[in-house]
């Protein structure tokens, strides 16, 4: 693509970086978290392109590469350009910050950017004119999500605010699962009749599912030894409750 716009650029293989004819330069770097902002320090960068944006779990990250963005040309304005799905690490603060905060296509003085002019634009497979089978490739990433309608609802249809959990995906629903602020595991006595820790923890456990999925799902279960109302529904002896 580089060439086809500027074909007298040169590429440096070991340095990553083009050396385009009007003497500006286009470094590729890959950043993570460790090391991210040491790679650019003291940079004058006119531009960022940022491919999977959401994979930063950490804002900070991305606001100190922003704060390298400046140039000596007064005809030239910075701009902070980056690519990202409504899933992975990070996603929870760009929904928070950007997301939520307006309307796609509509231009908005965003606080997280400094109240700098943003603006964001809803897209799916179906926006790419250079897909040559859509419908084949829309089938391979449905079939990627196994059956969790959530990943589906964000990687295809490009739905934020979706939650997904791995193996618990289809199966929690924040309606469903998740327990009232005042619910408490209930104490049962042991055989002598006294109430101790370990017979309140002997009906309750806690079970973990990372997967690849992001957020992760931890699950509370407690088995009930009698009657109890939980979140205004009456459940029965030996029930479990799963939140």
């Amino acid at each position: 693509m580089i060439h086809a716009i500027t074909p007298v650029s040169k590429y440096s293989k070991s340095k990553r970086k083009w050396r385009l004819s009007n003497g500006g330069t286009i470094r590729l770097i890959h950043l993570d978290a460790g090391d991210a902002f040491n790679k650019i320090q003291g940079e004058d960068l006119s531009h960022i392109f940022w491919d999977e944006l959401g994979q930063e779990a950490d804002p900070q990250v991305v606001l100190r590469a922003r704060s390298s963005m400046r140039t000596t040309d007064p005809t030239m304005v910075p701009k902070f350009t980056a690519t990202v799905h409504p899933l992975g690490p990070g996603s929870w603060w760009i929904r928070d910050y950007l997301i939520i905060k307006s309307m796609p296509d509509r231009i908005v003085n965003g606080e997280f950017f400094g109240a700098q002019p943003a603006v964001w634009v809803k897209s799916t497979l179906r926006d790419n004119p250079y897909l040559s089978n859509p419908d084949q490739y829309e089938q391979e990433l449905r079939a990627s999500c196994f059956g969790d309608e959530s990943k589906i609802a964000a990687e295809v249809l490009g739905e934020w605010g979706q939650i997904t959990a791995g193996f618990f995906g289809s199966c929690l629903s924040v309606e469903r699962s998740m327990l009232p602020g005042d619910f408490e595991i209930p104490w049962y006595s042991d055989k002598s009749r006294s109430f101790t820790e370990k017979t309140k923890a002997d009906w309750c456990w806690i079970g973990g599912d990372w997967g690849t999925a992001s957020p992760a799902c931890i699950v509370l279960i407690s088995q009930l030894h009698e009657d109890m109302i939980v979140a205004r529904r009456r459940l029965p002896q030996a029930s479990c409750v799963c939140g």
